[in-house]
Protein backbone atom coordinates (compact mmCIF):
# COMPACT_ATOMS: atom_id res chain seq x y z
CA UNK A 1 0.00 0.00 0.00
CA UNK A 2 2.94 2.07 1.15
CA UNK A 3 4.16 1.55 -3.12
CA UNK A 4 1.01 2.51 -4.38
CA UNK A 5 0.66 5.77 -2.96
CA UNK A 6 4.27 6.85 -3.23
CA UNK A 7 3.66 5.62 -6.93
CA UNK A 8 0.05 7.82 -7.01
CA UNK A 9 2.16 11.17 -5.47
CA UNK A 10 4.80 10.73 -7.54
CA UNK A 11 2.55 10.45 -10.61
CA UNK A 12 0.91 13.39 -9.47
CA UNK A 13 3.48 15.57 -9.22
CA UNK A 14 4.46 14.99 -12.49
CA UNK A 15 1.62 15.21 -14.20
CA UNK A 16 1.06 18.93 -12.14
CA UNK A 17 4.32 20.15 -13.68
CA UNK A 18 3.89 22.74 -16.82
CA UNK A 19 6.20 22.20 -19.52
CA UNK A 20 8.68 25.34 -19.69
CA UNK A 21 8.48 27.80 -23.00
CA UNK A 22 11.00 27.02 -25.78
CA UNK A 23 12.51 30.39 -26.84
CA UNK A 24 12.88 33.65 -24.75
CA UNK A 25 10.70 36.51 -26.05
CA UNK A 26 12.44 39.70 -25.81
CA UNK A 27 12.37 43.56 -26.91
CA UNK A 28 15.02 45.64 -28.76
CA UNK A 29 13.43 49.44 -28.14
CA UNK A 30 14.96 52.05 -30.05
CA UNK A 31 13.75 55.36 -28.95
CA UNK A 32 15.31 58.47 -30.75
CA UNK A 33 16.44 61.43 -28.50
CA UNK A 34 18.53 63.20 -31.10
CA UNK A 35 16.63 66.06 -31.53
CA UNK A 36 16.18 65.16 -35.29
CA UNK A 37 14.04 62.68 -37.24
CA UNK A 38 15.14 59.96 -37.85
CA UNK A 39 14.96 56.46 -40.34
CA UNK A 40 16.54 53.24 -39.65
CA UNK A 41 16.99 51.55 -43.35
CA UNK A 42 17.77 47.40 -42.79
CA UNK A 43 19.55 45.25 -44.84
CA UNK A 44 19.46 41.54 -44.56
CA UNK A 45 20.82 38.53 -46.52
CA UNK A 46 19.23 35.69 -46.92
CA UNK A 47 21.41 33.48 -49.36
CA UNK A 48 23.74 34.62 -52.00
CA UNK A 49 21.17 37.01 -54.43
CA UNK A 50 18.62 37.14 -51.95
CA UNK A 51 18.24 40.15 -49.40
CA UNK A 52 15.73 42.67 -48.16
CA UNK A 53 15.27 45.99 -47.07
CA UNK A 54 13.40 47.34 -44.07
CA UNK A 55 12.68 51.03 -43.66
CA UNK A 56 11.42 52.08 -40.31
CA UNK A 57 10.82 55.94 -39.28
CA UNK A 58 11.20 57.02 -35.87
CA UNK A 59 10.55 60.73 -34.71
CA UNK A 60 12.10 62.85 -32.57
CA UNK A 61 11.52 61.46 -28.72
CA UNK A 62 9.50 58.41 -30.02
CA UNK A 63 10.77 54.80 -30.24
CA UNK A 64 10.20 51.54 -32.09
CA UNK A 65 9.56 47.61 -30.95
CA UNK A 66 11.35 45.12 -31.95
CA UNK A 67 10.34 41.37 -30.95
CA UNK A 68 12.50 38.74 -30.90
CA UNK A 69 11.73 35.07 -30.36
CA UNK A 70 15.27 34.01 -30.91
CA UNK A 71 17.11 32.63 -27.56
CA UNK A 72 20.14 34.36 -28.60
CA UNK A 73 20.36 37.49 -27.23
CA UNK A 74 22.28 39.62 -30.15
CA UNK A 75 20.28 42.58 -31.01
CA UNK A 76 18.44 43.03 -34.01
CA UNK A 77 19.66 39.95 -35.49
CA UNK A 78 16.37 38.44 -36.93
CA UNK A 79 15.76 41.74 -38.44
CA UNK A 80 19.08 42.59 -40.57
CA UNK A 81 22.88 41.98 -40.92
CA UNK A 82 23.62 45.38 -41.57
CA UNK A 83 21.70 49.08 -41.21
CA UNK A 84 21.94 52.86 -41.46
CA UNK A 85 20.72 55.72 -39.54
CA UNK A 86 19.41 58.29 -41.59
CA UNK A 87 18.74 61.51 -40.08
CA UNK A 88 16.64 64.01 -42.11
CA UNK A 89 17.37 62.70 -45.80
CA UNK A 90 20.55 64.28 -45.39
CA UNK A 91 23.44 62.42 -42.88
CA UNK A 92 23.78 59.25 -42.10
CA UNK A 93 25.62 56.54 -39.64
CA UNK A 94 26.18 52.61 -41.27
CA UNK A 95 26.19 50.21 -38.90
CA UNK A 96 27.30 46.55 -39.38
CA UNK A 97 27.05 43.40 -37.23
CA UNK A 98 30.93 42.20 -38.21
CA UNK A 99 31.61 45.51 -37.00
CA UNK A 100 30.54 45.65 -33.60
CA UNK A 101 33.13 47.26 -31.32
CA UNK A 102 32.71 50.20 -32.95
CA UNK A 103 31.65 52.85 -30.96
CA UNK A 104 27.62 52.94 -30.39
CA UNK A 105 26.95 50.22 -32.66
CA UNK A 106 23.64 49.18 -32.57
CA UNK A 107 24.04 45.44 -33.17
CA UNK A 108 26.16 45.45 -29.61
CA UNK A 109 24.24 44.95 -26.70
CA UNK A 110 26.68 46.29 -24.82
CA UNK A 111 25.22 49.69 -26.49
CA UNK A 112 22.03 49.00 -24.67
CA UNK A 113 20.20 49.59 -21.50
CA UNK A 114 19.06 46.66 -19.59
CA UNK A 115 15.24 46.71 -18.90
CA UNK A 116 13.36 44.01 -17.88
CA UNK A 117 15.03 40.58 -17.39
CA UNK A 118 13.98 37.07 -16.55
CA UNK A 119 14.73 33.63 -17.48
CA UNK A 120 11.94 33.82 -20.31
CA UNK A 121 11.83 37.54 -21.66
CA UNK A 122 14.24 40.37 -22.07
CA UNK A 123 14.20 43.86 -22.83
CA UNK A 124 17.05 46.22 -23.91
CA UNK A 125 16.45 49.97 -24.77
CA UNK A 126 18.84 51.60 -27.56
CA UNK A 127 19.35 55.99 -27.61
CA UNK A 128 19.64 57.42 -30.96
CA UNK A 129 21.47 60.52 -29.48
CA UNK A 130 22.06 64.13 -30.89
CA UNK A 131 25.99 62.56 -30.06
CA UNK A 132 25.33 60.06 -33.39
CA UNK A 133 23.66 62.94 -35.28
CA UNK A 134 26.74 64.95 -34.55
CA UNK A 135 29.01 61.78 -35.50
CA UNK A 136 26.45 61.11 -38.94
CA UNK A 137 28.00 61.78 -42.40
CA UNK A 138 26.80 64.24 -44.75
CA UNK A 139 25.40 62.30 -48.04
CA UNK A 140 26.66 63.58 -50.72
Amino acid sequence: MKYITLIFISVSVLLSCKPEPIRKHGEYIIKNISGENAEIIAYRVFDIGKWEVKKFQIAQNSEIVFISNLSIHTPLSDVSDSLYILFNDKHQIIYKRDSMKSNRNIFNKDNYEEGDFNKYAFKYKYYITEEDYKKAVKIK
